[in-house]
């Protein structure tokens, strides 16, 4: 006789980041572009081990409309592009110098075999000067093509 046993993990996945970013704005309105691997340090599984290949990002925000009126914000549109791999970010190293500095916010998630979901959420940000940006509450929001809003 064969006994077979199936185990089913009922811990989601762990995500750790890596430290948030500050951009320096660039008056040539350039991207900054932000792979998992630049906001991840790591993602492990009890089962799985490592799974930071299933990471992917669902959405990124920010605090900023996308373009601003006047001439604060270099009057540009796309300041956020998800890959379509859902790998990969380009954020705009740009805020609105008439504001409290911009604050991108990329959500990340990430699943085990079995069905177990982990999200996280690293930031980003550009300031005005010295003084750290606020987060002023989303005002601007890109998702993604993976996007399950198994995510909070």
């Amino acid at each position: 006789d064969t006994l077979t046993v199936n185990v089913t993990p009922s811990n989601a996945p762990v995500i750790t980041l890596k430290p948030a970013t500050v951009l320096q704005p660039n008056p040539n309105h350039t991207y900054r572009a932000f792979t998992i691997s630049n906001m991840v340090q790591s993602a492990t599984d009890d089962c799985n081990g490592n799974v930071i290949n299933n990471v992917v990002i669902e959405k990124a925000t920010s605090d900023e409309v996308e373009n601003s009126p006047g001439p604060g914000d270099g009057n540009t549109l796309n300041d956020i592009v998800i890959a379509s791999d859902c790998k990969s970010v380009q954020l705009r190293a740009e805020r609105d110098g008439t504001m409290n500095g911009r604050v991108y916010l990329v959500r990340l998630r990430v699943s085990d075999t079995s069905g177990n979901t982990t999200c996280a959420t690293y930031r980003v940000s550009a300031p005005v000067g010295r003084a750290p940006a606020v987060d002023s509450g989303v005002h601007y929001t890109v998702t993604s093509t993976c996007n399950t809003n198994s995510c909070p």
